[in-house]
């Protein structure tokens, strides 16, 4: 786990290549779909971190709406659902 302190962001969110950019890129439309051009979908592709953002929105579904590490909300289920069944491979 990153190291932190105390109520602060975790440390990896530093490196993340969202960090600085619109709100707006990462919140699906109101029908919950997201364009394939979306620049958040995009940047996700080539960041270094995408694993610790899923891990810490699997980890947080209270706080994961909209995209992290290049997942929507019904992907992350399907991840978090494997994963207590014993059976996850993670993207």
């Amino acid at each position: 786990m990153d190291a932190q302190p105390l109520g602060s962001r975790p440390v990896w969110r530093t490196e993340a290549l969202c960090r600085g950019k619109p709100a707006a890129w990462f919140i699906a439309s109101g029908s919950g779909r997201v364009r394939t051009t979306n620049p958040a979908l995009e940047l996700c592709v080539h960041c270094s971190v995408t694993e610790r953002c899923l891990d810490e929105a699997l980890a947080k579904p209270q706080w994961s709406l909209g995209i992290w590490a290049g997942t929507m909300p019904r992907e992350r289920a399907g991840i978090a659902k494997s994963m207590r069944d014993g059976c996850a491979t993670r993207t």
